[in-house]
């Protein structure tokens, strides 16, 4: 978990990340429904370390697909004109 304090590394103003999880909280506290999640994971680089040894690194990410909670909304009518 990624705990936001009011003030340090970790406060509101800051970057945030999220696991899924909290992301999936964050969408449906403002009325979405995860539909499907995508994970991502993108080889970053290769070092080595020691002779006849790679580290691979790893960059994760992960897509929610949402929708309103209300099925009926669609995206044309949901919109502010």
């Amino acid at each position: 978990n990624f705990d936001y304090l009011e003030s340090g590394i970790l406060d509101k103003t800051h970057l945030h990340f999220y696991t899924v999880k909290t992301a999936m909280n964050l969408v449906q506290s403002v009325g979405l429904t995860v539909k499907k999640i995508y994970l991502v994971l993108i080889i970053l680089e290769y070092w080595q370390i020691f002779p006849n040894i790679l580290v691979k690194f790893l960059g994760i990410t992960f897509i929610l697909l949402t929708i309103p909670e209300n099925n009926d909304d669609t995206i044309e009518n949901s919109m502010i004109k």
